[in-house]
């Protein structure tokens, strides 16, 4: 009776760490979303034959 008890409690744990890893790929990936959407051109850059605008960057967008 306690291998069962033990099994049940390893599988209830096992259930637990699969949503908790669930739950930070899920982050993860609407965090590089958010990384990716607002990293689109270079800010700034400037040459001897031109200068390119401006253009503002972010890491992660504030509206959020």
């Amino acid at each position: 009776m306690a291998i069962k008890e033990l099994i049940r409690q390893i599988q209830v744990q096992q259930a637990e760490n699969l949503l908790l890893t669930e739950q930070a790929i899920s982050f993860q990936t609407v965090l590089m979303d958010a990384v990716k959407e607002n990293i689109k051109t270079p800010a700034n850059t400037y040459s001897k034959y031109q200068e390119k605008q401006a253009v503002s960057t972010a890491i992660i967008d504030q509206k959020m």
